[in-house]
Order: structure tokens, then C-alpha cells, then sequence
């Protein structure tokens, strides 16, 4: 069984993270649907930088296809 203390640190603090982002959402009264581009955003600005820009690395990063990304990228005007 995996404990949240064998978990590595930046674990941790994502997953912190999110679980801020999502209350902070919560209680601001955004909507669902915006709560999730919100994190997607963040999600995808996140993983660009951990692989350098690299769009492959990204990719494979976030478990999603290149097409995928860049699709999701050119969405949140991040191209």
C-alpha cells in the first residue's frame, strides 16, 4: 500500500495545489466548466515548462496525444 508520506515532495505539492485552486474556484462561484479550463490552462503552462517547451514531451507528460495538446493549446491561447 502507497502512502501519502512515500510519495516524492512535488507530489505533494500539486497535488496541494490543486486542491487550493479547485476550493479557491469553489468558492468564488465559478462555474464548473470554467473551473476545469482553468486548471487545464495550468495544468498544460505547467508541463511546458517541467519539459522546456518541448510539445512531445508535454504530451507524454499529460498522458494526451501531440495533436491533443496542441489543439488544447491553440483553445487556451497558448500557441
Amino acid at each position: 500500500m502507497v502512502r501519502l508520506a512515500d510519495l516524492p515532495a512535488e507530489m505533494l505539492e500539486i497535488q496541494q495545489q490543486s486542491m487550493i485552486g479547485v476550493s479557491a474556484g469553489h468558492l468564488s462561484g465559478e462555474s464548473l466548466p470554467h473551473t476545469m479550463d482553468r486548471i487545464e490552462r495550468e495544468m498544460i503552462v505547467s508541463a511546458l515548462a517541467k519539459c522546456m517547451g518541448s510539445r512531445t514531451q508535454t504530451a507524454t507528460e499529460l498522458g494526451i496525444s501531440r495533436f491533443s495538446l496542441l489543439r488544447r493549446m491553440q483553445r487556451h491561447g497558448l500557441e
